[in-house]
């Protein structure tokens, strides 16, 4: 599966230091599934999306739509078997522990940076 290193940050603050890309038809399809737990400190970005699904997932996870510019539309946490909201506006979906976006006091409007990290 061919997933690329990324790193999240809002203003000067690291979100999360190991998160995954999900570029290729594959990754994006298997996203979190077979999975046991989103550990701390680790996120999946998939691009091109407006919407996700927890089916085969045995535990809920924090979801955040971005637009193009990286600004948070909407957070939302779904349990396992759920499907998310569906939104028009969202070119992308961070998915994260649950209560990771509470935690870090996420909020609509919020810019989130995304650097690829180097995979060493």
């Amino acid at each position: 599966m061919s997933l690329t290193p990324i790193s999240i940050h809002l203003k000067d603050k690291t979100l999360i230091k190991k998160g995954l890309l999900a570029e290729t038809l594959f990754s994006r399809m298997k996203g979190l599934l077979g999975t046991q737990k989103l550990e701390e400190g680790k996120a999946l970005l998939i691009p091109d999306c407006r919407q996700v699904h927890t089916f085969f997932m045995n535990y809920p996870i924090d979801i955040i739509f971005l637009d193009s510019k990286n600004k948070i539309l909407k957070i939302q946490t779904l349990s396992p078997w759920k499907i998310s909201a569906w939104l028009r506006k969202a070119k992308k979906v961070i998915e994260v522990p649950e209560g990771f976006a509470k935690k870090k006091k996420l909020k609509i409007g919020d810019k989130l940076e995304v650097k690829k990290n180097d995979p060493a």
